[in-house]
């Protein structure tokens, strides 16, 4: 690989991850402190964390960490092209379920009475911009936008290693790279 926005890429989803599992721990911290159990998922103070949307985009965030890191690994550079859309794909739904949750939060701070809002873990917001649903989702942001990037490279790599190669014909001069732009790979249907 040519360009370092894949390895950016990793490094994104790799804080995202460690920042959505230190909630989880923290979550599961205060709901067991409080008296929760692992099959209690009602009556207690605080929400069971496995019914959190903190919970579901740790897991989000692990996925997608473990399918960079392996699309990286990749020797054939077209299927790693193929890979790295499908994972800006999924990145594109995690972060619509990210925003989506934010912006549900967002609106339960400001249409609740002044010192009752609180998030998806029970615990009360002082500052939605400062909440781990908004944090969690400008980090899957941010991974979209470093894996958009590092698959527009990705590709343009592959596609000038292809109009590059030799072709015995024209001796693989530049006027054969231009010929052979047919083989270009295209991902748009």
């Amino acid at each position: 690989m040519k360009t370092k926005l894949p390895l950016l890429t990793v490094s994104a989803l790799l804080a995202g991850t460690a920042f959505a599992w230190y909630t989880i721990y923290t979550d599961f911290s205060r709901f067991f402190s409080y008296g929760g159990d692992w099959l209690q998922f009602s009556g207690t103070l605080f929400p069971h964390p496995a019914t959190t949307t903190c919970f579901y985009g740790g897991f989000a965030f692990l996925a997608a960490l473990i399918w960079a890191v392996g699309i990286r690994r990749m020797r054939d550079s077209v299927r790693r092209v193929r890979q790295w859309l499908l994972l800006v794909s999924f990145l594109i739904a995690g972060m619509l379920f990210a925003w989506t949750n934010a912006g549900l939060t967002l609106v339960k701070f400001y249409t609740a009475a002044s010192g009752e809002g609180v998030s998806c873990s029970g615990v009360l917001i002082t500052n939605p911009f400062t909440t781990p649903c908004f944090i969690g989702a400008s980090l899957f942001l941010l991974s979209l936008i470093i894996s958009v990037f590092a698959y527009r490279a990705l590709r343009a790599d592959v596609n000038q290693d292809t109009r590059g190669m030799n072709n015995p014909t024209t001796g693989g001069t530049a006027e054969a790279a231009d010929t052979e732009s047919a083989g270009e790979i295209s991902t748009d249907s």
